[in-house]
């Protein structure tokens, strides 16, 4: 091979690749002829252009194989390492989209918090039954309702007319609405427990499942300066004859609970 014929060689390699492409072929020949030549005359009887042409081809061959290998671990590592790094700046997406969300809740629920002393018992009411495992159907003009889903404390599970749906608490705030409905519903029962009436005496025994009847008479003035004295457990469902009378919600369990027997679910009194 002429000189001009190398350079010519030498200038069509224009990319890097090629360059240690050529450069693993040329140390594959060289180190075939110095190491594989001198073996292939002394067991192959042939002239010596043979052994070098056999030397020459196994050299490139060996040299370009090398290189393949080469490369191909250079690619996996390559590879290996941009999987890493879309792992980490996955991560790292994750990581900042839980701090934005946790921070956004922790917002919404600091303003949920300070609206929560505002409400008056109908509206608290009312978002205690969106408290609920399946929700809880509203009319969509009703007014609490409306500044829950301005504030997205609270979501529709289902339309069930055009003026009505299911709606439901966003879960962080269902959460702080039933434990403050915990500890109020633990206060007042223990309010109740520590209390000395008549009337709660007998509601007591009437209220007790081996009890023989759940209806009682009482005096009409007695009744209300009596029932004054009671904490939020009951819902008195009266006029001047009498009426019915049930628990709050949640509060027959954790009366049953303090008292450790079960009750009947109301009561009925007729006043005299």
């Amino acid at each position: 091979m002429s000189l001009e014929q190398i350079f010519k060689v030498i200038l069509s390699i224009t990319t890097v690749r090629r360059a240690i492409a050529g450069l693993m072929v040329v140390c594959g020949i060289a180190l075939s002829l110095h190491f594989i030549e001198p073996r292939l005359k002394t067991f192959i009887p042939a002239p010596a252009e043979t052994s070098f042409l056999l030397s020459f081809l196994a050299g490139s061959f060996a040299g370009y194989l090398f290189y393949s290998a080469l490369l191909k671990g250079y690619l996996y590592i390559l590879d290996c390492n941009r999987r890493n790094e879309e792992k980490r700046q996955e991560n790292i997406r994750d990581a900042n989209e839980k701090e934005e969300k946790a921070r956004k809740t922790h917002d919404s629920l600091s303003r949920f918090k300070s609206t929560y002393t505002h409400l008056n018992e109908l509206e608290i009411d009312t978002i205690r039954l969106l408290t609920q495992k399946d929700g809880h159907s509203l009319r969509t003009d009703d007014y609490t309702l409306k500044q829950l889903i301005r504030n997205h404390w609270v979501w529709r599970v289902s339309e069930l007319s055009a003026t009505r749906g299911v709606f439901k608490l966003q879960g962080y705030i269902a959460q702080y609405v039933i434990e403050q409905w915990d500890a109020e519903i633990q206060e007042n029962v223990n309010k109740f427990y520590i209390l000395e009436n008549p009337l709660k005496d007998l509601f007591l025994t009437l209220l007790q499942k081996d009890s023989n009847s759940t209806a009682f008479e009482y005096n009409y003035y007695g009744f209300y300066e009596h029932k004054s004295d009671f904490p939020k457990i009951f819902i008195f469902k009266l006029d001047r004859h009498g009426g019915q009378i049930i628990f709050e919600p949640r509060y027959k369990e954790a009366l049953e609970k303090k008292y450790s027997q079960e009750f009947s679910v109301q009561l009925s009194v007729r006043f005299v």
